[in-house]
């Protein structure tokens, strides 16, 4: 003999009850709730995905300052950069 449902717990169906006919149609309808992170993440990554790849107006002062000579790194820059790249750090 199958116990009573408890207010907590969903009375079983039978079978019979859980049978449909083809002629009835079911609706079934998801939910999804997003968060307000989610949100912001989905924002910050359609940002990204609009930026240009190329900075043109960085690329451009660089050019300007490579053609005129007054482009110039210091050496300490540059043997920073070629050993934290080369793992001697």
């Amino acid at each position: 003999m199958p116990a009573k449902p408890t207010q907590n717990q969903p009375r079983l169906r039978s079978l019979a009850e859980a049978d449909v006919s083809a002629t009835e149609s079911v609706t079934v309808q998801d939910s999804v709730a997003v968060s307000v992170r989610a949100r912001e993440l989905s924002r910050a990554q359609e940002a990204v995905e609009s930026a240009p790849d190329i900075r043109a107006d960085k690329v451009a002062r660089l050019k300007q300052q490579i053609e005129n000579g007054s482009y110039s790194v210091p050496a300490e820059m540059v043997a920073e950069k070629l050993l934290d790249e080369s793992g001697d750090r």
